[in-house]
């Protein structure tokens, strides 16, 4: 596994040099002299000029009620705001979501995330964050994970965008009114098609979060979303998540029937703004 996973870095890192190499300005790149190069190209940034979009706001929500041989129903809403000048990103996002079958709560959980990227170096950025969130389901009442780390960008361009990021991290867990402290590491890829395209465009990202004084404790988060425009104000987004936390034995033996694993999609309309 480390074998391939090296392989893999090197390819990525010799493509990178490659299209550094043979990149195009974002002038250039345009449908006339488009070449399969561009898509593995790296666009350094340059501070957007006067007038042109800096602030972006989303909003998208999505119900489901059945009622007959089963009565249940799923409300599930998402808002997001950023600001991005190609030097400094800020990002300000909530997501949440609460369903019941046959009047019993089966889904109440939600989170809040603060991002903030800045450009130190070409390819290089570094970035802060804190994610705070619950899940009454699991009975996990609050975390919050907050860190600081450092980004590297393989490919960025219209059509691309390929990233690894690594950070230290200090969790705050509260599961069943036991608190946790604790210092993680989170490591995350992440693949953009069609990166800033209001039309269509679709992302993909995965986590490892392990525990650092025992790295047998971790957990691993995967999403992906796709979003695509229906009418001028009304876009489709469809997202998924898989979760797998292998908690540590003290709170699987409190909650005999916690899951280690989790799996939700969601689909959703709304408008980008």
């Amino acid at each position: 596994m480390k074998k391939t996973l090296t392989i893999c870095l090197v390819i990525l890192n010799m493509s990178a040099v490659f299209a550094q190499k043979n990149g195009k300005t974002e002038d250039e790149l345009s449908e006339k002299n488009f070449s399969i190069i561009d898509i593995f190209s790296y666009n350094a940034p340059k501070i957007k000029k006067p007038g042109e979009k800096r602030n972006s706001f989303d909003v998208f929500s999505g119900y489901n009620r059945k009622t007959g041989n089963t009565d249940s129903e799923n409300f599930n809403y998402s808002a997001s705001y950023s600001f991005d000048d190609n030097i400094t990103e800020f990002q300000i996002s909530y997501s949440g979501s609460y369903g019941k079958s046959s009047g019993e709560t089966i889904e109440n959980q939600g989170s809040l995330g603060l991002n903030l990227d800045h450009y130190i170096l070409y390819r290089l950025e570094i970035f802060s964050f804190t994610f705070s969130e619950y899940n009454r389901i699991t009975d996990l009442d609050h975390r919050n994970s907050s860190g600081i780390g450092l980004k590297f960008v393989f490919f960025k361009n219209r059509y691309l965008q390929l990233d690894l990021s690594g950070a230290p991290l200090y969790q705050y867990e509260k599961i069943s009114n036991e608190a946790e402290k604790e210092w993680r590491l989170s490591g995350r890829g992440r693949l953009k098609i069609m990166p800033g395209n209001r039309s269509f465009s679709l992302s993909y990202r995965v986590f490892y979060i392990p525990l650092i004084e025992d790295m047998d404790i971790y957990r691993v988060k995967q999403n992906a979303s796709l979003d695509l425009k229906i009418f001028e104000y009304l876009t489709l987004r469809i997202f998924y998540e898989y979760e797998y936390n292998t908690y540590n034995d003290e709170i699987l033996k409190e909650n005999p029937d916690l899951k280690k694993t989790d799996h939700s999609i969601n689909i959703q309309f709304g408008v980008k703004i």
